[in-house]
């Protein structure tokens, strides 16, 4: 199963960060695949929206999104990151 960030765009494998232009990254874990449907592991930094600076890092199980007819992986197995 191929997993994509669909913020980003990118294809993630276990234990790949990816940083985003606003300082906030977030990290693959872990993957529970699935024929119909999956779930990750992730852990998140995200700025504080009161305005403090301050960076908080989190770590959550999330559902994937599942699609094997996507018109960019026409056929293939592929898990998106709702980020």
């Amino acid at each position: 199963m191929r997993v994509i960030d669909a913020r980003s765009g990118q294809t993630l494998t276990i234990g790949q960060r990816v940083e985003y232009p606003d300082g906030e990254w977030l990290e693959l874990v872990d993957v529970e695949p699935g024929v119909l449907s999956a779930s990750a592991f992730i852990r998140t930094a995200c700025r504080d929206p009161g305005g403090s600076g301050r960076v908080a890092v989190l770590s959550r199980q999330i559902p994937l999104t599942v699609r094997w007819l996507h018109p960019s992986f026409m056929f293939e197995h592929v898990a998106f990151i709702p980020s």
